[in-house]
C-alpha cells in the first residue's frame, strides 16, 4: 500500500514538472485576451505554472516561491530589484523574529510547562480536561506556529486517551471513541483557530497584511490584528468544542480515572522553574506587551514598530544567558537550524507574484471581468 502511495505522488510530481513550464509556455505563444496587457498575460503564465508545482509539489514549495526572481526578469515583467523587493518585506522579518521567540520558547520548554498548568486548571472531568487542552493549544499556537503547537500537545493528548483505553471499569467502548475523537480534533482545531490571534500566530496573517501595506499603503499592526482576531478566537473555540463534544461526537464520560495524575506527572517530571523558562517568559512577556501597547508610545518613540520589537525579542534571546559559567544562552545561532526558512521564502514569493499581478493590471482585469457576477 505505502508502495503505491509513493508511486503516485511520483507520478503527480513528474506529471506537474512537465505540465508546469508546458502551460506557461502555451500561454506565452497564444495571444493575450482583450484588454490584458502582454505583461500581465505573462504573469499569468508564471501564476499559472506557479499554483501547478504548488500542488502537485513537482519541486520543494520554497523552490517554487524564487520562480518569480527568475522568472519576470527574463519575461520583461519588471527589472531584478522589482522581482526581490518583497523577499523583504518588513512582516517578513516580523515573523522571522516570532520564529526565533518561538524557538526560546520550545527550547527552554516553558511552552510545555504553561499546557500543563492550564490543563491542570481545567480540572479532572473529561469536558474540562479537553476544554483545557484546547485553551492552552490555542494560546500556544497564537505565538508558536500550529504544527509546532500540535506537536507538543499531542503527547499529552495520547497520554491521557491512553489511559481512557486503558481502564477497565465497563465504561462504554463508544464513550472511549468519542473521547479520544474529540480530544485529538480539538486539539488539531484550536491550533489553527489560535493562529488567528495575532499577526505572528499562522503565516497567511503576515502575508494579508504585507500584501495590504505594500499594494495599498495600510498598515495593520500587531494589536489592530489582535483587536479582531482575539475575539474571533473567543467565539470559535467554544463553538468547535459545542460542536464536536455535544453534536459530533457526545461526551458520555462523566470521569477520567488518573487523568489528573498525567498532568501532575508530567508537571514533576518537568521539576522546578528553571532559569531558561523564567528568562524566555519573560522576554516573552515584554515583547507581547510591546507588541499591544506600541501605538500608545509610538509618539515618544516614532521609530518604533511590530518588527523592531520582534527581532529585539529575538536579539534577547541571544543575549540573556541560560547558564552563564558555561557561556550558553536562550538561543545560538545553531538553533536557528530548525527555522523554517523555507516559510518566509515563501512568503517573499507569495508577495512578489502578488505585486506583479497588480502592477501589472492583470488584478484589475480579472476583476472586471467578474463584474458580471455582481448580481449573484
Amino acid at each position: 500500500m505505502e508502495t503505491k502511495v509513493h508511486h503516485r505522488m511520483g507520478v503527480m510530481r513528474l506529471s506537474g514538472l512537465i505540465a508546469g513550464p508546458l502551460l506557461l509556455g502555451i500561454l506565452l505563444l497564444v495571444p493575450p485576451p482583450g484588454g490584458l496587457g502582454i505583461e500581465a498575460w505573462r504573469v499569468a503564465g508564471v501564476a499559472v505554472m506557479m499554483a501547478v508545482w504548488w500542488v502537485t509539489e513537482a519541486q520543494p514549495i520554497p523552490v517554487t516561491a524564487l520562480l518569480p526572481v527568475l522568472l519576470f526578469p527574463l519575461l520583461g515583467v519588471g527589472a531584478i530589484s522589482e522581482a526581490t523587493t518583497p523577499y523583504a518585506n518588513p512582516l517578513i522579518f516580523l515573523f522571522l523574529g516570532g520564529f526565533m521567540l518561538a524557538l526560546g520558547i520550545e527550547k527552554s520548554m516553558l511552552h510545555r510547562r504553561i499546557a500543563l498548568c492550564v490543563v491542570r486548571l481545567a480540572g479532572a472531568r473529561p469536558g474540562s480536561i479537553i476544554i483545557g487542552m484546547m485553551s492552552s493549544a490555542a494560546f500556544l499556537s497564537m505565538w508558536v506556529s500550529n504544527t509546532a503547537t500540535a506537536m507538543m500537545m499531542l503527547p499529552i493528548a495520547l497520554s491521557l486517551i491512553g489511559m481512557v483505553n486503558g481502564d477497565e471499569t465497563g465504561k462504554d467502548p463508544g464513550s472511549k471513541r468519542n473521547f479520544a475523537a474529540v480530544m485529538l480534533l480539538g486539539l488539531a482545531y484550536s491550533c489553527n483557530i489560535g493562529g488567528i490571534g495575532t499577526l505572528v500566530g499562522t503565516a497567511p496573517n503576515a502575508l494579508v497584511a504585507a500584501y495590504m501595506l505594500d499594494q495599498y499603503g495600510v498598515r495593520i499592526g500587531f494589536a489592530q490584528w489582535m483587536c479582531i482576531g482575539v475575539p474571533m478566537v473567543a467565539v470559535s473555540l467554544p463553538l468547535v468544542y459545542l460542536v464536536l463534544a455535544r453534536l459530533v461526537f457526545p461526551l458520555r464520560m462523566r470521569s477520567l480515572p488518573g487523568g489528573a495524575a498525567v498532568i501532575d506527572g508530567g508537571l514533576r517530571a518537568m521539576g522546578k522553574t528553571r532559569r531558561a523558562e523564567k528568562l524566555a517568559g519573560a522576554v516573552f512577556a515584554m515583547t507581547a506587551t510591546l507588541w499591544v501597547i506600541r501605538p500608545l508610545i509610538e509618539k515618544q518613540l516614532p521609530g518604533i514598530s511590530d518588527t523592531g520589537i520582534a527581532l529585539f525579542g529575538a536579539l534577547c534571546m541571544f543575549l540573556l544567558p541560560d547558564n552563564p559559567g558555561r557561556g550558553r544562552f536562550l538561543l545560538d545561532w545553531d538553533d536557528t537550524k530548525r527555522l523554517p526558512w523555507g516559510v518566509l521564502i515563501l512568503f517573499g514569493g507569495g508577495l512578489s507574484l502578488a505585486e506583479a499581478i497588480t502592477r501589472t493590471g492583470l488584478a484589475g482585469w480579472i476583476g472586471g471581468s467578474l463584474g458580471g457576477l455582481g448580481a449573484l
